[in-house]
């Protein structure tokens, strides 16, 4: 399949991901747990659903950006344009966290670069989270590997 999905049991697997879907949803969006991450990778959803790019097309977050910015860059060069842009970035809510659809774009391709910590910051400042410490040459610090899973590394990458 063009999304690398297959075998026998994929249709079982959908299933009962349909079935934890209103499970997750009512985890992710309960004020009880408000995570800026979890908004993150929410937002990131929706900046490519508005773009019709669908994240389960990509392996990982590195491949997702690419697409969007170009979903984005064509838009851009049609007539009209940059008001389109400023429509989507004010119905994502961008407008009220205070970064671009660049921004999140250029977060979604650059973990732990420039954008991402400005989203990061943003978005702890709406849920109310302590800003993130950066960690010291003696903590581990997080990136994203290939696939787009986050790893553990003493060394950055």
């Amino acid at each position: 399949m063009a999304n690398g999905r297959s075998g026998p049991n994929t249709d079982e697997a959908a299933g009962q991901m349909a079935q934890l879907r209103p499970k997750f949803s009512d985890s992710m969006f309960s004020v009880n747990s408000l995570d800026s991450n979890k908004l993150k990778i929410d937002l990131f959803g929706r900046v490519g659903k508005v773009f019709k790019v669908d994240r389960a097309d990509y392996g990982s977050f590195n491949s997702y950006a690419p697409a969007v910015k170009q979903a984005i860059a064509a838009i851009k060069s049609q007539a009209g344009g940059a008001q389109t842009i400023a429509m989507i970035e004010k119905s994502l809510g961008l407008d009220k966290l205070g970064v671009s659809l660049e921004t999140v774009v250029d977060a979604m391709g650059d973990p732990g670069g420039d954008a991402d910590d400005k989203l990061d910051a943003a978005l702890r400042k709406q849920t109310g989270e302590a800003a993130e410490v950066k960690p010291s040459a003696t903590q581990p610090e997080i990136h994203f590997d290939e696939l787009g899973i986050y790893a553990f590394h003493n060394d950055p990458v």
